[in-house]
């Protein structure tokens, strides 16, 4: 475990940052399933960014969220998906719902998150370990957030404020 936490950085701008900045909660992630959808680790890391957002007034990655049909959606977590599986992630290409998508195994990662953050992300997974991927989505489509932000916009967790 690292001392520094990770946080949101405004000057990270460009894509590789943003997805880098996401790598080691999706880690977190995928070590805690069998196997798991891109489409839930969308809802789970954005479900733990409104969550820790409201508890403590920061983000945890740099990454953009758009506002779309199925909730939200980051295209830098597809980049830092797809650079964890040119990195060696284990995965599985699927269709879900009508879409090809990739399912990631359990790459028994090592995860380097400070240990608050690590606690809080444990208790984001018991939170939600139950609760179905299309309820995930729900919530994602129900938050605040997705209210104040108009389709293909960029979200702004200010809003929250």
């Amino acid at each position: 475990m690292t001392q520094s936490p990770q946080r949101f950085d405004a000057t990270k701008r460009n894509a590789a940052e943003r997805a880098d900045s996401a790598k080691e909660l999706l880690a977190f992630f995928i070590n805690q399933h069998t196997r798991v959808l891109e489409y839930r680790l969308q809802k789970l890391v954005f479900y733990a960014e409104a969550t820790y957002y409201s508890e403590h007034g920061e983000r945890l990655t740099d990454v953009q969220w758009n506002a779309y049909m199925y909730g939200m959606f980051s295209e830098d977590i597809r980049v830092a998906l797809d650079e964890m599986e040119s990195d060696g992630a284990e995965t599985k290409r699927t269709i879900y719902n009508g879409n090809r998508t990739i399912t990631y195994l359990d790459p028994a990662q090592t995860v380097d998150l400070p240990d608050d953050v690590e606690t809080f992300l444990t208790g984001v997974h018991e939170e939600t370990e139950t609760i179905q991927t299309d309820e995930l989505a729900s919530w994602t489509k129900d938050h605040p957030l997705f209210a104040s932000t108009r389709y293909e916009d960029y979200v702004d967790f200010s809003d929250m404020e």
